[in-house]
Order: C-alpha cells, then sequence, then structure tokens
C-alpha cells in the first residue's frame, strides 16, 4: 500500500499541474501559446479518447512504475504531433540496427484469423516515439523503480500477508495443546476443531479457555508486540518514502510531522521529489514534439507549479501583496489566479505600482536652489520625485 500510495502521490500531483507551451519574447519574458498543437494536446485529450489528467497520470505511472513510457506519435499533414497513443512498457524494447541505429519493437497480439494468432512484431522509427525515461545505466532506458526495491517492497507486502493472517486467522491464545495420554486421530481432530472453534478469529482474541483431562496450554507464539510487527510496518513506509525521496507525511506516516516542520517537508517534496520528474518530462516532450525548430524559434513546455506552491489564504494573500507591491503582477493578474473575472482598465485592474520611497541607484536626491539634497537634509525629497505623479495608497502608478 505504500508503494501504491507513493506513486499516486508523484503521478496525480505532476498532472494536476497546468502543463502549456511557452514562447520566449525579445524582452526576455514568454507568453502562452494555447494555440500551439503541444499545448492543445496535453489541456484537451493526448490521445482523443480520455482526458488530458487521466492520460498523464497513466503515462507518469507507467514511468514510476516500469522506469519507462511510451507513446507513438501520430502526425498530420503539416507535420505536427496530432495524438498521442499509449502502448504498456511490457510490450516496447528499444534496439538498434547493425549499423547502430535505435529503434522501438512493439510485440503486439496478432488478431487470430483461420485458427491462427499470436504476436507480431513492428518496429517504430525513433522520431516517432514518445519515450518519458527514468534513471537508467545508458540515458536511453530507465531502471524498473519496482525492481530496484524490491526488497523493502518485499518486506513490506510479508508484513502486511503476516498481520491479515495474524488476524484473520490466529487463535488466541495459541500454543501447543499438551495431553498427557495418547489420542486417537478422531480425538485429536475433535480437540482442534472445538478449540478453533471457540478461539480462532479477531473475534474471539482472549476468550478464556477451560481444559478438561490433564490437557495443558502451552503459549509458544511470539506477540506482534514482541516481533516488533507495528514499528516495521512503519519503517517499511519511511523505507517506500526514502526510495521516492517523499517525506513520510506524502504517505500518511505522521509521527514525525508537526506545523514546524510540515511546510517546509512539503516545499521539499516540490523541490526534491516533484521537479526533477516535471524537468524529465518537460525536455521529453520539447526533444520529441517541439523539435529542433521550434526550440530555436523560442518553444519550450513548462509546468506551472503556482497551484502547489500558493497554499493558505492567508500565504496567498502576503504573497500577492508583496508581488503587487513591487510590480510584478497587476489587480488583474491576481484575480486571474483566484479565479476571478477582471476589473476595468478604468479601475486601475491592469495597472503596475511602486512604492514611492524606492529610487534607482543611479538616480539623485532632487536639488533646491543651488544645494544638493541628501537623506538627511531633505528626507522629503524622495516624495518629491513623485509630486507630477498620481499617488494611490502611498504607490505610484
Amino acid at each position: 500500500m505504500a508503494w501504491y500510495a507513493a506513486i499516486r502521490v508523484i503521478t496525480e500531483d505532476l498532472a494536476s499541474l497546468p502543463f502549456c507551451v511557452f514562447k520566449k519574447i525579445p524582452n526576455g519574458g514568454s507568453l502562452v501559446q494555447e494555440k500551439q498543437p503541444v499545448s492543445q494536446l496535453f489541456n484537451w485529450s493526448p490521445d482523443g479518447e480520455c482526458t488530458s489528467i487521466n492520460w498523464r497520470e497513466a503515462y507518469d505511472g507507467h514511468v514510476c512504475g516500469w522506469g519507462n513510457a511510451y507513446a507513438e506519435i501520430e502526425w498530420d499533414a503539416i507535420g505536427a504531433p496530432k495524438k498521442l497513443h499509449m502502448l504498456h512498457p511490457s510490450i516496447v524494447l528499444l534496439k538498434r540496427t547493425k549499423g547502430g541505429d535505435l529503434f522501438y519493437e512493439i510485440q503486439e497480439q496478432q488478431q487470430a484469423s483461420s485458427g491462427g494468432g499470436g504476436l507480431k512484431n513492428r518496429k517504430i522509427a525513433p522520431w516517432n516515439m514518445l519515450h518519458f525515461s527514468g534513471l537508467g545505466f545508458n540515458g536511453l532506458v530507465g531502471y524498473a523503480p519496482v525492481a530496484l526495491g524490491r526488497e523493502g517492497i518485499g518486506l513490506g507486502k510479508a508484513l502486511e500477508q503476516f498481520g491479515a493472517s495474524f488476524m484473520g486467522n490466529g487463535a488466541l491464545p495459541s500454543g501447543v495443546l499438551e495431553y498427557p495420554g495418547k489420542m486417537t486421530d478422531e480425538a485429536r481432530a475433535n480437540l482442534r476443531n472445538e478449540w478453533n472453534l471457540v478461539h480462532q478469529g479477531s473475534a474471539a482474541a482472549n476468550k478464556i479457555a477451560i481444559l478438561q483431562q490433564g490437557v495443558k496450554f502451552v503459549a509458544s507464539q511470539i506477540s506482534p508486540e514482541q516481533a516488533q510487527f507495528l514499528a516495521s510496518r512503519q519503517f517499511q513506509v519511511v523505507e517506500i518514502a526514502r526510495i521516492w525521496r517523499l517525506p513520510p507525511h506524502k504517505l500518511a506516516d505522521f509521527t514525525t510531522a508537526h506545523l514546524a516542520n510540515l511546510e517546509a517537508a512539503n516545499d521539499d517534496y516540490i523541490i526534491s521529489c516533484l521537479r526533477p520528474w516535471a524537468i524529465r518530462f518537460e525536455e521529453c516532450i520539447n526533444f520529441k514534439l517541439i523539435g529542433r525548430d521550434g526550440y530555436e524559434a523560442g518553444l519550450y513546455t513548462k509546468h506551472d507549479f503556482r497551484p502547489l506552491l500558493l497554499k493558505l489564504t492567508k500565504d496567498r494573500a502576503d504573497y500577492y501583496r508583496k508581488m503587487w507591491e513591487i510590480g510584478i503582477y497587476t489587480v488583474n493578474e491576481i484575480r486571474e489566479l483566484e479565479g476571478l473575472n477582471p476589473i476595468p482598465d478604468s479601475d486601475g485592474g491592469n495597472l503596475r505600482f511602486k512604492p514611492v520611497n524606492i529610487m534607482g541607484l543611479t538616480e539623485k536626491l532632487p536639488v533646491k536652489g543651488n544645494e544638493q539634497s541628501s537623506d538627511d537634509k531633505n528626507p522629503r525629497g524622495l516624495q518629491e520625485i513623485f509630486t507630477d505623479r498620481s499617488v494611490l495608497n502611498g504607490h505610484a502608478a
């Protein structure tokens, strides 16, 4: 369960982030390209059959489970990506020709005709395959995380099975029933059945046993506490979290989490866990779908992490206020982030502001007569810079 929870956390968080194509502009900024084919694919449906978040969850889940995710690219008449047909990692192999060129071999189930059937191999050129891979030995094919972590996963699974078996089949009190004489097979079977009938299962735990004819009960089973069963299960959660670079509270282990470190742990999760996966995915899309021509034209893809970074209402309000005060956000840009409609330009919706007590390093203070003012001699000099501008609430438009 911890392994599944880890994959679910990563895939859901990554797939839920806005993902768009941007284009660099001469002044150093960038603009969202909503009409660009790649943007339309990932904001509607990459394959024309399922929603974007479902497709991305499954695709990211493949790379988390198998170390590789594959999707065959269908191009339109003008060479733009039209659909991305996801392929299961178990049927795809990356190979090389005798000349050293890469190609993908797909093992597909052949349709049965005239009693036939079986597997059919199909080759796909590298430029027709979207291949998203994790850490690997050659930079092309990723290791399967489930194989690298099989010992930790196996121990966690064994503990789950032991717990289920213990609670479902354990006879409490349990141990050995000693009889002073010799019993027939039928007598032993009857004694065992009667004992299990009264004491087997979690509902019958700790019932008092009444023994007759010299029968003695000798406890022989180690209790879960003695076997450190609960501690072992808790450690396996941390072990799985360690593999994925997840803070344990993401897997519902709050034993070491408290208000003082939870926010820092969430920030570390975004930086240490999600960000590398996001960059891998972005570069994969840039390399295969945007292409060199698009890259040279200034196109690139990017996840928007703001939905994860803007947390509590108080934190968002403080963040917006600071960004507004230094002119990074306009009122309408803040309203857009909050899902609100814009306000008209006449009401200052698209104005940018800056504090009146801030000036450039190369600016000089105003001069009165022949004497130059300084901060000490003319404390109001900074305000005089803005006498010809409209001042709103201590900020100059």
